[in-house]
C-alpha cells in the first residue's frame, strides 16, 4: 500500500453538464497520459443520468495519481465536477466530499491538516516540503470553495479536535495593507488580487485597513 500523506481536493474546471470520469478519461488521455489522473470524482446536479453528490472511482487508489505536480507520488487525489471559480460545489457534493475525505484520511491515518486543495500545494512551498519548481498559480479546487471549512468538517465527522486557522504573520497583514491601499497601480493584475484577497481561505484572516468597509466580495 502507499504511504499517502496528502488528500488533494480539485474542480474540474469546466462549468458545463454531464462531465463524470469516462468524460475526464478522455480529457487526460488525449494529453497523453494513461487514463484519468484523479482516484475519485463527485459528481454534481447537472448530469442527466447520475444523481447529485455520486461517488465514482477513477484511477486506482494504490496507482500513483496524475493531479497535483510534486504531491503525486504521496496524495489521492479527488475531483469535484464543476468550476469551483464560477460556482460552489452543490451541498451534496461537499455531503460526499467530506465522507470520502474522513474515511481516507482514518484508512491513510493523513492528518486532517494535510487535507488541501490544489491551489495550498504553495503553502507547502513556502514550507519547504515541495519544490519550488512546483508553486501554482491556479485557484483550484475554485476561489468559491473554502478549504477551512472542508477540513472542520472532515475533523468533526471523525470526532477530531479541529484544526486551528492557521494565523498569519504580521507581516503579511501589513503588505497586504499596503497593496490595497494602493491597488490603483496593479493595472492589468488587479482581477488577479482580488480574486486572491476574496478566496475562501483569505475570509478568515484579518481584513487589510483599505478593505475593511468594502463587503465580502471583490467589487
Amino acid at each position: 500500500m502507499r504511504k499517502i500523506r496528502q488528500l488533494v481536493v480539485h474542480t474540474a474546471a469546466a462549468d458545463i453538464a454531464n462531465v463524470d470520469v469516462s468524460e475526464i478519461d478522455d480529457w487526460h488521455r488525449k494529453r497523453g497520459w494513461k487514463g484519468i489522473g484523479y482516484h475519485y470524482v463527485i459528481i454534481d446536479d447537472r448530469h442527466g443520468s447520475l444523481p447529485d453528490g455520486a461517488l465514482q472511482e477513477g484511477r486506482p487508489e494504490e496507482e500513483v495519481g496524475a493531479h497535483v505536480a510534486g504531491l503525486n507520488r504521496f496524495s489521492i487525489g479527488v475531483c469535484c465536477v464543476g468550476h469551483g471559480d464560477r460556482r460552489d460545489f452543490t451541498v451534496k457534493q461537499k455531503d460526499t466530499l467530506t465522507d470520502l475525505l474522513a474515511q481516507l484520511a482514518q484508512r491513510y491515518d493523513v492528518p486532517v491538516e494535510n487535507i488541501i486543495g490544489q491551489r495550498e500545494v504553495n503553502r507547502l512551498i513556502d514550507r519547504g516540503e515541495v519544490e519550488e519548481e512546483f508553486r501554482t498559480s491556479k485557484t483550484c479546487p475554485g476561489t468559491l470553495l473554502d478549504m477551512g471549512k472542508i477540513r472542520r468538517l472532515v475533523a468533526s465527522k471523525l470526532g477530531a479536535s479541529q484544526p486551528a486557522a492557521m494565523a498569519p504573520p504580521k507581516d503579511l497583514i501589513d503588505a497586504m495593507d499596503v497593496i490595497a491601499a494602493n491597488e490603483r497601480l496593479l493595472g492589468n493584475a488587479l482581477g488577479e488580487w482580488r480574486c486572491f484577497f476574496f478566496s475562501g481561505e483569505m475570509r478568515g484572516l484579518s481584513r487589510p485597513k483599505s478593505f475593511r468597509n468594502r463587503g465580502s466580495r471583490a467589487e
